[in-house]
C-alpha cells in the first residue's frame, strides 16, 4: 500500500474480516462473496479510504456549488439531520462554496421547523416500500441549477430512482454516500463507485455529532426504541439498572404507544419486580396514572413530541442511564454523547452492530463489561433464518443457527436482566465514555466528507 503515503503502523485494523458463503451441505467448504472477491478492488478501495483520512485537497477548494439531495423515508427524521448536519459541516469547512438542499418528504408528513439559512428546495413523494415511490416531478430551474452544481451529493439512504435522475441531469461529478454498514449492498458493495458509512474497515466511519454540555438529570431516560421487542428490552435494563435507586424513574419517547401495547404483554409483571406501584402516562395535557402495587417508586413516560433537534439534543446529554436506539441517527448520537446505549437494530443494521462490537472487542480492553454488553445486544431469539440461495449460506444464517441450537437461555427478559446488571458497574458506563472517544478520533466521517468534496472539486478541475 505504498501508494498511500501512510505508515504501515498507521494502518487502520480490518476488524471483521470480508463477508463470506458457506456451503449447507458442507459448512467447512466457504467463499468470500461475488461483490468482496477482486483483491484488488478491494485494496483499491482500503488505499482509497486511507488517502481520504490523510486528508491533504481540503485547501483546494475555493468556490462553486454542492447539491446534497436527501429522500427522507417515512419513518423517521435521521436522513433530513443527517442532511442537515452534513451541510453544516461542509460549510464550516469550505465557507467559500454555494450550499443547496434538495430534500424529498413523505406527503404525509410535516417538515420540521429547523433554522438554517441554506438554500433549500422540498419535494413530496408517495409510496411506503422502494418500489412504490412516485416522487414530484422537479421543476426546470431546479434541474438546471443541479446541472450547473460543481458536485452532487447523495445521502445517506439510497434513493432507489437516483440512476435514472442521474442519468436525466447528466452531471459531470456525482458521489453516492450510503447509510451505516451498507457495504454488503448492491447500492454500496466495493465494486461500485459509491462510499458507505460505517465501522466496517472498507466504509467511511460514523457522523459524529455535537452534543450539547449539560448536566444529567437524575433518573432521565431516552426511549428511541421503535419495536414491542426493543421497548420491552430496553425498559427492563434501565429498571434492573436501577433497582436499588428508591427515586422515581422518568423515560421520555416518541413511542408512547409501546409501553401501553406492552402493558398487556408482560410489562406489567416487569414493573411488578422492579418495585414500581404507579405507571404515569404524560400525552401532551393528558396524564393518566395506572396503578401497579401498593409501594415502591413511580415511573413517568412521557410522550415526547417532535422537537426542533437542538432542544432533543439537549434531552439526549441530559440522559442519566440509557439511551434506546433504532436507527442511525439515534446511535449515532448515542456514540457522540458518550452515553451508554441499547441498540435494537432492524435484521439489515445487524452488520453494523457487528463491527461496533468487533471495535469495541479490539480498543476496550479494559472494559469487558462494555463490550459483554454491546454483544447481548446482539442476541435476539425473534430472528428468522434466511433463505438457503443455491446451496449457500451466510455467516449471519450460521450465527442465528448456532444461538437457536445452543443451550444458552436467550429469552429477553434473560438478556436483560443480564445487560442491566452490567449497567450497574460504573466500569461500563466509563467503556461508553472511551467508546465514544475512539470513534469520534479515528472512526468518524466528518472530516473524510470534506475530503470527498475537495477531490470532487478537484478532479473537475483537472477534467
Amino acid at each position: 500500500m505504498g501508494g498511500v503515503g501512510m505508515e504501515r503502523d498507521m494502518l487502520p485494523k480490518a476488524l471483521r474480516r470480508l463477508p463470506r458463503l458457506y456451503r449447507w451441505d458442507d459448512r467447512s467448504i466457504s467463499k468470500v462473496k461475488c461483490h468482496f472477491d477482486d483483491p484488488k478492488v478491494i485494496l483499491k478501495r482500503y488505499e482509497e479510504k486511507l488517502a481520504l483520512k490523510e486528508g491533504t485537497k481540503r485547501h483546494l477548494v475555493r468556490g462553486g456549488r454542492v447539491v446534497l439531495f436527501t429522500w427522507v423515508m417515512e419513518d423517521g427524521w435521521g436522513d433530513y439531520y443527517t442532511q442537515l448536519d452534513v451541510a453544516n459541516i461542509l460549510q464550516g469547512a469550505f465557507p467559500e462554496i454555494e450550499l443547496t438542499l434538495i430534500s424529498l418528504i413523505h406527503k404525509n408528513r410535516s417538515l420540521p421547523k429547523e433554522e438554517h439559512s441554506l438554500k433549500s428546495y422540498i419535494f413530496r413523494y408517495t409510496g411506503s416500500t422502494r418500489h412504490e415511490i412516485i416522487y414530484e416531478e422537479f421543476p426546470e430551474e431546479v434541474y438546471a441549477l443541479i446541472k450547473s452544481a460543481s458536485l452532487f451529493l447523495q445521502l445517506p439512504t439510497f434513493f432507489p430512482h437516483t440512476r435514472a435522475l442521474l442519468e436525466k441531469i447528466n452531471i459531470l461529478r456525482h458521489e453516492l454516500i450510503g447509510e451505516y454498514g451498507f457495504i454488503d449492498s448492491s447500492w454500496f458493495h466495493p465494486k461500485t463507485s459509491a462510499h458507505c458509512m460505517g465501522l466496517h474497515f472498507l466504509e467511511k466511519g460514523i457522523l459524529m455529532r455535537t452534543i450539547p454540555k449539560r448536566a444529567a438529570i437524575p433518573r432521565f431516560n431516552l426511549d428511541y426504541t421503535k419495536t414491542r421487542r426493543g421497548n420491552y428490552v430496553f425498559l427492563h435494563i434501565l429498571l434492573k439498572a436501577l433497582e436499588n435507586d428508591p427515586g422515581d424513574v422518568t423515560i421520555a419517547t416518541p413511542s408512547l404507544l409501546l409501553y401501553i401495547e406492552n402493558l398487556e404483554n408482560g410489562l406489567r409483571d416487569i414493573l411488578k419486580k422492579f418495585n414500581i406501584k404507579e405507571l404515569i402516562l404524560h400525552f401532551e395535557e393528558f396524564i393518566c396514572p395506572i396503578e401497579i402495587g401498593s409501594s415502591g417508586k413511580k415511573l413517568v413516560v412521557q410522550h415526547m413530541k417532535h422537537l426542533p433537534h437542538r432542544e432533543f439534543l439537549e434531552k439526549l446529554a441530559a440522559t442519566d442511564q440509557l439511551i434506546g436506539c433504532t436507527g442511525d441517527g439515534s446511535i449515532s448520537e448515542a456514540i457522540s454523547a458518550g452515553i451508554p446505549f441499547f441498540y435494537d437494530p432492524p435484521p439489515h443494521k445487524r452488520n453494523f452492530l457487528k463491527d461496533l462490537i468487533a471495535l469495541a472487542e479490539d480498543h476496550l480492553k479494559e472494559y469487558p463489561e462494555t463490550v459483554a454488553f454491546l454483544k447481548l445486544s446482539l442476541k435476539n431469539e425473534h430472528l428468522i433464518l434466511e433463505d438457503v440461495i443455491d446451496g449457500w449460506v451466510s455467516e449471519e444464517f450460521l450465527l442465528i443457527e448456532q444461538e437457536k441450537t445452543s443451550s444458552e437461555d436467550l429469552r429477553d427478559e434473560v438478556l436483560a436482566e443480564k445487560m442491566g446488571e452490567l449497567l450497574q458497574s460504573p466500569k461500563t458506563q466509563k467503556g461508553f465514555q472511551q467508546l465514544s472517544a475512539i470513534i469520534r478520533k479515528e472512526y468518524a466521517i466528518n472530516e473524510t466528507l470534506c475530503e470527498i468534496t475537495a477531490c470532487a472539486f478537484d478532479a473537475i478541475k483537472d477534467a
